[in-house]
């Protein structure tokens, strides 16, 4: 008789998993909520039954299954930790967001207001760009409150370039959106 007929996880394997995320489901909150957890522990034993009706080991009971189930569990929950250790959720990526009607990736101006981090690694590589395109980004990265619901709109309607004019107080001629982007390609 096949494993996966003969033992399941709802019962004392789901609760002990529900128990196990309880005490730790901070170490990987950041790459996935409560129930994918749940799913991905359900797939562990799927995957764990399968291993073991494939290499034809014997399974005495089920406290021996339980046995095998927390070692294989616990292995792949550190997998999962340093997963979430090594995420770095980068101040920036919070700061966009996607619109259903369009493509464009636009400021979201919630986010945005007040934000403050340390952006240490960014500072650095912020200093290393030069003239015109620095002073876009400053502005871009600091754009001051009054101004971020026109930097929102100047976005959207595709006239960003005369909003970066205006407020760094450069004459409306100058391309400053494409030399920020032939910064960018250029390297």
């Amino acid at each position: 008789m096949s494993y996966i007929k003969r033992f399941s996880f709802e019962g004392p394997i789901e609760g002990y998993v529900h128990n196990f995320l309880a005490h730790n489901f901070w170490k990987i909150k950041n790459i996935m909520d409560y129930e994918d957890a749940l799913q991905e522990a359900r797939f562990l034993f799927c995957i764990l039954l399968k291993r073991l009706e494939k290499s034809k080991s014997f399974v005495e009971n089920d406290a021996h299954l339980m046995s095998l189930f927390k070692t294989a569990w616990g292995r792949y929950f550190i997998t999962l930790s340093n997963k979430n250790t090594k995420y770095k959720e980068t101040p920036f990526t919070n700061l966009i967001s996607e619109e259903s009607d369009n493509s464009d990736w636009v400021l979201n101006e919630a986010e945005l207001a007040g934000f403050d981090i340390n952006s240490g690694y960014f500072e650095c590589l912020l200093s290393k760009v030069s003239g015109e395109v620095r002073e876009v980004l400053c502005l871009l990265i600091n754009v001051p409150q009054h101004l971020l619901k026109e930097a929102e709109e100047a976005y959207r309607g595709k006239n960003m370039n005369s909003f970066l004019c205006k407020a760094l107080g450069k004459p409306s001629g100058v391309d400053l959106v494409g030399k920020v982007k032939q910064y960018f390609l250029s390297d």
